[in-house]
């Protein structure tokens, strides 16, 4: 979570209209050049059918 940023270049980088206010950003992923190993659950493990 990012507070403290430049609100304008964001909403020029974004697009997002002036009127409008950039409260906070969150971030998500990971970072282009570290590249981690991928690790996924089966379908099975994931997904089910009528039940919880």
């Amino acid at each position: 979570m990012i507070g403290w940023f430049d609100e304008k270049l964001v909403k020029k980088i974004l697009g997002i209209p002036v009127s409008k206010r950039v409260e906070l950003i969150i971030t998500l992923g990971y970072p282009a050049k570290e590249l981690r190993e991928k690790r996924r659950k089966s379908l099975s493990e994931v997904v089910s059918y009528n039940k919880y």
